[in-house]
């Protein structure tokens, strides 16, 4: 039995939580530890019958412990993969619900998270720490870069090609064969009819530009 914790102590930990003890209950085989969380006020705490084991330099002194990294934003996630993973031997395990529904041609990066009630169709790639949230929607052919987030009802058509870190608001949706640049934000129920740039925020139906960042925003400190 593989000792795992989780990261975070938000909404998206304890619904990670609710995966875990889902997968023990169909025959998967993780121990559980705790929560992982930075901020030290909270260590010692309980949460959902759970113990606040630590913050991360608690999971750096203990190595064998894998850990699900359940944290909303893109950029959190980039960064805490940037500073802890294969640091001391630390590794992301990807969670996939037992009420997800994944086709046999789909391939999950690790530690990425597939919530209860996703579609991910055939002949889709997701890559490395990805959120798939409930009810989120893949069609066929997709191709999800590392750190992307789809909230609850995304709706990604076929052929298209979401960025590194890309970010999609609740309820928004994109045609078929259109590209996401990295590291940019749609907006919760915009509808995507064209490609985005890196690096940019759409919203609305259609998605239209409202703003720009540098290249390199996502980069700021953990």
């Amino acid at each position: 039995m593989k000792d795992i914790a989780i990261v975070g102590t938000g909404g998206m930990a304890r619904e990670a939580r609710q995966i875990v003890d889902d997968l023990n209950a169909d025959q998967a085989h993780w121990n559980l530890l705790g929560f992982v969380d930075d901020r030290r006020h909270l260590v010692g705490s309980v949460i959902d019958d759970l113990i606040v084991l630590g913050d991360r330099d608690w999971l750096l002194a203990h190595p064998s412990v894998a850990f699900v990294l359940a944290v909303g934003k893109p950029a959190d996630r980039w960064k805490f993969d940037k500073q802890v993973t294969g640091a001391q031997g630390n590794e992301p395990i990807a969670l996939i619900h037992p009420a997800a529904s994944v086709g046999r041609r789909v391939q999950i990066g690790p530690g990425s998270i597939v919530a209860q009630g996703a579609v991910l169709t055939t002949d889709i790639s997701v890559g490395r720490l990805v959120i798939v949230n409930v009810g989120a929607t893949l069609a066929h052919d997709d191709e999800l870069g590392d750190f992307v987030t789809l909230a609850p009802g995304v709706h990604i058509a076929g052929a298209v090609n979401l960025g590194e870190g890309v970010d999609f608001g609740i309820g928004s949706t994109v045609i078929q064969g259109l590209t996401v640049g990295r590291w940019s934000i749609v907006g919760a129920g915009a509808a995507v009819v064209a490609d985005v740039p890196a690096n940019v925020t759409v919203a609305g139906v259609p998605a239209r530009i409202i703003n720009e960042q540098p290249d390199d925003w996502y980069t700021g400190p953990a």
